[in-house]
């Protein structure tokens, strides 16, 4: 970890970050000072949660890409004309093969019925079309996933762009635990990243337990954007106030941009830098008070 920091810091942080990269100016709340000890036990429990986050938005972006890559092939297979006239949504589950996701339509009747699957293993897209009747029955997780796709509301959802909002679910680990549904803000174009208008709400059992948002205002980082002499920018940075660490959005987007982010958190004047190495989510921290390796 501490070579990641050295060689995000050899260039110092203004020249590494590229000048001129997006940055939200917040001025933090003035915090009591801590004993040494105690402060010690809070940045380790931090750097916990940070990484158990990061951990967390990789997995997310993995449910977004395995649905979004199974868009691609459902449209490639299925004319438009063809597409159910009820189509309502999809879901996507957990296999030992990989991501599979499936496309359903709402009956009269009010009951769930597939009509196409997909499975994503990281690499690579297979698709089929769901025309024996056996096939098309969802299994009981899927039907799960179909009835909490409808449970939260958009009302007093900060709308960033006039985009259909993306719903990503990653589901409970088991009976009892929390299932997390997530309304993204999607992209307007192949570089620009939306950083605001990301919720997230938390369900238990059907019941809803809690729910955040993840930024005050709308912000998007164009990666296109050149910095000086049109260099390339080489990492984003961007600055946060609602947390003491990074979000799972913030690895979320990084993943999305494919660049290493800099995150620097108002509250405890910390900088985090994220990264992704071979499917590992990669975090480092630096105290912007104390910038000693």
């Amino acid at each position: 970890m501490n070579s990641f920091i050295g060689r995000i810091m050899t260039a110092g942080v203004a020249s590494a970050l590229m000048a001129g990269a997006p940055l939200l100016a917040q001025t933090a709340p003035a915090s009591p000072a801590t004993s040494p000890a105690k402060q010690a036990d809070t940045l380790q429990t931090e750097m916990r949660l940070a990484q158990a986050l990061a951990d967390r938005g990789l997995q997310l972006y993995r449910y977004d890409r395995a649905a979004w890559e199974a868009t691609d092939a459902m449209l490639r297979d299925i004319p438009q004309n063809k597409i159910p006239a009820k189509a309502a949504g999809w879901v996507t589950v957990n296999t030992a093969e990989g991501l599979r996701t499936t496309f359903y339509e709402m009956l009269d009747d009010g009951s769930a019925r597939g009509f196409y699957q997909s499975l994503w293993n990281d690499r690579q897209i297979s698709g089929k079309t769901l025309s024996n009747p056996a096939e098309q029955i969802l299994s009981a997780e899927e039907l799960r996933l179909v009835a909490l796709r409808t449970l939260p509301s958009l009302d007093g959802i900060e709308r960033c762009t006039k985009a259909n909002l993306n719903i990503v679910i990653l589901p409970r680990s088991g009976p009892g635990k929390i299932d997390s549904i997530y309304i993204l803000t999607p992209q307007t174009s192949t570089t620009a990243f939306p950083f605001g208008g990301h919720y997230r709400f938390d369900y238990r059992d059907g019941v809803k337990v809690g729910e955040r948002k993840f930024a005050n205002s709308c912000l998007t980082i164009d990666t296109a954007q050149a910095g000086p002499k049109g260099a390339k920018a080489q990492m984003m940075i961007v600055s946060h106030v609602l947390d003491p660490y990074p979000t799972e959005i913030h690895s979320f987007e990084m993943l999305s941009m494919a660049m290493p982010l800099a995150v620097i958190t108002t509250s405890n004047k910390m900088t985090w830098f994220l990264d992704n190495k071979a499917g590992k989510m990669e975090i480092a921290r630096r105290d912007m008070d104390n910038p000693k390796p």
